[in-house]
């Protein structure tokens, strides 16, 4: 059998891209998903993939510049050096609601949880959780998953990161532990040629890269519920 990452690679591949005007159909669920992301989910490529995953239920985002899944599973969320902020999207919503937006180095983020992202997943319960966490190398992956795993059964979908310097040792390690973990999934962005960048894998996309490459992550997780990879 192949590994779990090796196969939802070939499966995602496979999917067409979604068009922007797509609507749910009545098979769709009214789904729950909860967004951990680092500086990118703080630009532009985060309000549009909170856009298309909001096509299918309500989308909560906590972004933390800088951060990795170390700084996720340390007991409190915290502005690590440059910001964060919490937003969200419901299905029906008009736009984005900001939720909260921290820039102090150090203050806890999150203040209605204190910080607490077990507090936070307990109140929100989930249905799907997307993981965009790996670009800083501040890594505890397996301590953010079994954090995640005290308060949640539902699937995770771990975003790699695209092809730039570094990425193949970044992406080594996501799919380590993504394998290791049941019910937890790996989204390969390395695949897509038109982010590939011979730099550091922290540069931002805007414009319609950022819209391109936010709307190929939502096909490919939703693409993964709805034909029964993850429950």
């Amino acid at each position: 059998m192949l590994p779990v990452f090796f196969l939802l690679h070939f499966t995602f591949q496979a999917l067409p891209v979604q068009d922007p005007s797509h609507q749910p159909n009545g098979d769709d669920r009214d789904h729950r998903f909860l967004v951990l992301g680092d500086s990118h989910m703080m630009g532009e490529y985060g309000l549009h993939l909170m856009e298309e995953l909001s096509r299918f239920g309500q989308v909560l985002s906590i972004a933390v510049g800088g951060a990795g899944s170390r700084d996720f599973s340390r007991g409190r969320l915290w502005d690590v050096c440059c910001g964060y902020d919490i937003r969200k999207k419901g299905r029906f919503d008009p736009a984005v609601r900001k939720v909260e937006l921290g820039r102090r180095r150090f203050q806890i983020a999150y203040s209605r949880y204190n910080g607490s992202l077990t507090a936070v997943v307990y109140d929100y319960r989930p249905t799907a959780i997307v993981l965009h966490l790996g670009n800083n190398q501040s890594d505890e992956h397996q301590a953010l998953l079994d954090e995640l795993r005290r308060t949640s059964g539902a699937p995770v979908f771990w975003i790699g990161v695209i092809q730039c310097d570094g990425s193949r040792s970044v992406n080594r390690r996501i799919q380590a532990v993504v394998a290791r973990n049941p019910n937890v999934f790996y989204v390969p962005n390395d695949d897509l040629s038109y982010l590939r960048i011979q730099r550091k894998c922290d540069y931002h996309f805007g414009g319609e890269l950022a819209r391109r490459w936010a709307m190929e992550n939502a096909t490919r997780i939703l693409g993964a519920l709805r034909l029964g990879l993850a429950p």
